[in-house]
């Protein structure tokens, strides 16, 4: 059953070590979990009917070669990608923090390197590593978003931030670009556009949300 499972995976390595551009590898990634699950469903369908056969332990026998396979394919694809952009984020909500977190493992040309509760924390974090670009939250404790931003301007303005806000009418969103706020963007924004932003403030030129 075991090699049933793994034939699947070999297969998609191959093609993935032959014709793989790190630029489709969510995209790939994703057909290959559709692929797999679906494989897996069936597998698991046919064992039900074998009493010797334990479910549960093969359920978990393949997600464990699953995860195994994308932490292996993950290293593979940044081997091939480009110097990634190095992110910061600042931000107290720690659900919102560790989806960016989740989602940006994942994507070859990106490396989170810092992420802060407030704008104190980012400020500290900031004397030992340089991110590209900062996601900036506009509302935090202790010391808020614009107040940081400031900060980061006039000590680092080669670093790219990004506003993050519940609401794009908001004042603060107009101030924070005022005081030079390289774009903005929603809490609610899909990941893949979060990336796309992020690529696109290391690029001159106002990003907008």
């Amino acid at each position: 059953m075991k090699s049933f499972l793994l034939s699947y995976v070999r297969a998609f390595v191959k093609y993935a070590q032959a014709a793989l551009d790190h630029r489709h590898f969510i995209k790939t990634l994703s057909r290959f979990a559709i692929i797999i699950n679906i494989k897996a469903n069936e597998l698991i369908k046919r064992a039900k009917l074998n009493p010797r056969i334990n479910v549960t332990r093969l359920r978990k026998e393949i997600l464990e070669q699953a995860k195994e396979f994308i932490r292996r394919f993950a290293e593979l694809t940044r081997m091939r990608a480009p110097i990634p952009i190095k992110i910061a984020i600042a931000d107290d909500h720690e659900v919102f923090k560790q989806g960016i977190e989740t989602v940006l493992k994942f994507i070859p040309d990106m490396h989170l390197i810092i992420t802060a509760c407030n704008g104190v924390d980012l400020l500290e974090q900031l004397k030992i590593n340089k991110p590209d670009v900062v996601l900036l939250d506009m509302r935090m404790p202790v010391m808020d978003g614009l107040s940081t931003l400031r900060e980061l301007k006039k000590h680092y303005p080669r670093i790219k931030v990004l506003m993050l806000s519940i609401n794009a009418a908001s004042p603060d969103v107009e101030e924070a670009l005022k005081i030079g706020a390289d774009g903005y963007l929603l809490k609610s924004t899909d990941p893949a556009v979060i990336c796309k932003m992020i690529r696109a403030s290391c690029k001159p030129g106002l990003v907008a949300a």
